[in-house]
């Protein structure tokens, strides 16, 4: 087995909350699910195959309601193992984001 070298600066934050993603070239949303999170990147799971370095565009919802909903441009920098028959896992750093007031579907 292969030792995996991770430089963290940032705390990741273990979730399992559903979201919405979509390829940044795509116009429709669809579902995902967070695996974890922290302030540079987010694990994603997802039915899609996506390619390294792709980027997505991904809602996140906090919590806490005082806080606004967020989109972050994420780009995929490692493909985790298949963690169901129909999931692909994705580690993602988060390029940029925006505060959102509206999605439209």
């Amino acid at each position: 087995m292969l030792a995996v070298v991770e430089n963290r600066n940032d705390v990741r934050s273990c979730i399992e909350a559903y979201t919405l993603f979509r390829p940044i070239n795509e116009d429709q949303f669809q579902p995902a699910r967070i695996g974890n999170i922290s302030k540079s990147g987010i694990l994603i799971w997802l039915d899609e195959a996506l390619m390294l370095g792709e980027l997505i565009k991904v809602v996140i919802s906090p919590y806490d309601e005082d806080q606004p909903t967020k989109l972050v441009i994420a780009e995929v920098v490692r493909i985790h193992e298949v963690k169901h028959a129909d999931a692909f896992g994705y580690g993602c750093r988060i390029k940029a984001y925006d505060i959102i007031s509206e999605l439209e579907f």
